[in-house]
């Protein structure tokens, strides 16, 4: 996480990116201009890469060792290579899972009712409940653990998830009695050389856009367009702090209730 942080801070203190605002052939309208000077180093896809392999590695060693406490005993080779930590849009999905190939005698009614708690499709408040973290609410409702799954996938065909940059702001100094500029979204594209935005007004102002560097994989991108996503650091956080804040101690919780239940 370290080494994300520092390889990005680095980069983006190089400015390997500006904004020129030009003029248009409409009168009291200029347009933004998107100009890359310098692409995202690949190192930032590797650390990335590493660090969603790593906690994904972390739910497979969960699921693991709940089918070994549910046993009581080793797996053998046979059993080994079953009990994934499963990550599911729908129930039916998850239902299937557990029961293909004997996983639901692995790991046991409490052991599946504990991998349940924390699946996307669930109500994202019993995640939360469970949690120490204060966040923890937020964090539940952001999708994480499938958005996680999903750029797993994508490094596990052995395409490196890209990173880019999208506006997350716009900024001008108020100047009393001046016209506030307008805004209208530009051909979307953020490439280089892309209309950002055009503007209506507020030609003398000095405007600034900011932006974050974010996973072009990531699913609120692939789903509604770029300028949704996560700033790529915050994401690998709020990615380590959902499954090691919430997920491991609902699974936990959730079967240690059950247990108790049962005696």
């Amino acid at each position: 996480m370290d080494e994300l942080d520092r390889v990005v801070r680095d980069f983006v203190a190089a400015q390997p990116y500006s904004v020129a605002i030009e003029p248009t052939d409409t009168p009291n309208r200029t347009l933004s201009r998107f100009h890359i000077k310098q692409t995202p180093p690949t190192l930032i896809s590797v650390v990335v890469a590493d660090i969603v392999n790593n906690l994904r590695a972390a739910l497979d060693n969960l699921a693991y060792a709940m089918a070994e406490r549910n046993l009581g005993r080793p797996l053998t080779p046979e059993e080994q290579r079953l009990p994934a930590f499963p990550i599911l849009d729908s129930e039916s999905e998850f239902n299937r899972y557990v029961r293909a190939r004997g996983r639901d005698r692995l790991w046991g009614k409490r052991g599946v009712g504990a991998l349940r708690v924390v699946q996307p499709f669930t109500d994202p408040n019993t995640v939360a409940y469970h949690s120490t973290n204060p966040f923890a609410r937020l964090l539940s409702r952001s999708d994480l653990l499938r958005r996680m799954n999903n750029l797993w996938n994508v490094d596990k065909h052995r395409h490196l998830t890209v990173a880019a940059f999208v506006p997350n702001g716009i900024s001008w100094p108020y100047e009393e009695g001046s016209e506030s500029p307008r805004f209208s979204s530009g051909d979307g594209l953020f490439a280089d050389g892309s209309v950002l935005y055009y503007i209506e007004g507020g030609a003398d102002l000095p405007i600034g856009i900011h932006f974050d560097l974010t996973i072009v994989d990531d699913l609120p991108l692939r789903r509604t367009g770029l300028g949704h996503g996560d700033h790529v650091v915050q994401l690998m956080h709020k990615f380590h702090a959902y499954v090691t804040d919430c997920v491991f101690p609902a699974v936990a919780q959730t079967w240690t209730d059950a247990q108790s239940g049962s005696e």
